[in-house]
């Protein structure tokens, strides 16, 4: 009914402006009946509050990107990554995942609901997601093991948690590290060591890396 009355106010004030374009009366009163409109639109569509429904239970932060998995948890894309880098179950149920968070889509339309309810929380999520991803971007990173000579080719199986996380980094990057080895007189790490690219790198499904 309300929105039957506004159509025929609007209506009318269109008209009279055919009539009187720079009447000053008719105009103030169409851009008095549009805020009111909205205004009551808002009013009936609030904004969600923030509960812990939209957070991330391994961060405990707004979720940021969110996946789905089939057990029906949700995480931020990037939490359940480092997740899985210690294994391949949900962190809540402990349900087997049989693919890697990498393939899993983000949850368009719950992201679209945190994004328009929580704006400005969002963008300091992806301020700070940004900032982890191109943290140290102008830093080698190094793969300790045997002497790799140049031009070299080999393939790594990569299971370890800390190495895991290393090779999603590099992968976002420009796919070079460093090899170094250890200095058996010391102990330490030798003083060289060798640049290498990634060519190919295949996650399997319980998050491991087949360089």
């Amino acid at each position: 009914m309300q929105l039957e009355r506004y159509q025929e106010a609007r209506e009318s004030l269109l008209a009279g402006l055919q009539v009187d374009p720079l009447s000053h009366i008719l105009q103030t009163c169409l851009s008095d009946l549009d805020r009111s409109t909205n205004a009551a639109a808002r009013a009936r569509c609030p904004r969600l509050d923030r509960t812990d429904d939209f957070e991330c239970t391994l961060c405990f932060k707004l979720l940021f990107e969110p996946v789905t998995t089939p057990c029906g948890h949700t995480f931020c894309r990037s939490c359940l990554h480092q997740a899985m880098d210690h294994g391949n179950k949900c962190p809540m149920c402990r349900t087997v995942l049989f693919i890697g968070p990498r393939t899993y889509p983000i949850s368009v339309t719950l992201s679209n609901i945190i994004q328009k309810n929580f704006p400005e929380e969002y963008a300091e999520r992806r301020s700070e997601h940004e900032n982890m991803t191109y943290a140290g971007i102008d830093l080698m990173p190094l793969f300790v093991m045997d002497v790799v000579l140049p031009c070299q080719k080999m393939a790594l199986n990569i299971f370890e948690p800390r190495y895991r996380l290393m090779v999603r980094r590099i992968m976002e990057g420009n796919h070079r590290m460093g090899m170094v080895a250890i200095d058996s007189a010391t102990g330490t790490i030798a003083d060289c060591g060798c640049e290498v690219e990634i060519l190919e790198c295949e996650p399997l499904p319980d998050g491991r890396f087949y360089l």
